[in-house]
């Protein structure tokens, strides 16, 4: 990972996923992901910027089954189908999340 300040964990199916950032105040933020059969993590890229400028903070952030879900201070909220390898805007221009959570 690019840096060591995590906020928001999630299991999706057989994979960890989780945002870190810079530090409490964001900076460089994205979201990794790390399979059971992977000996790391790995930064999700396939649909997201390279970096979120806030945190993905805790709560935030939610997976059920291959489905998982996060939302950013700057109104973003992105999908993901196959437990973060692509992701999908679903939305561009909310208010600020303070949490998601998926029905499934």
């Amino acid at each position: 990972m690019h840096a060591t300040y995590a906020r928001a964990v999630a299991v999706c199916d057989s994979t960890l996923l989780m945002s870190a950032s810079e530090g409490p105040r964001g900076r460089r933020s994205a979201v990794y992901r790390r399979d059971s059969q992977e000996a790391g993590f790995v930064k999700s890229g396939d649909g997201l910027p390279e970096w979120f400028a806030h945190n993905i903070d805790t709560g935030c952030l939610d997976a059920a089954g291959p489905l998982a879900a996060f939302a950013t201070e700057d109104g973003g909220v992105f999908l993901s189908e196959d437990s973060g390898l692509s992701w999908r805007v679903l939305a561009d221009d909310l208010p600020p999340a303070r949490s998601v959570l998926i029905v499934a």
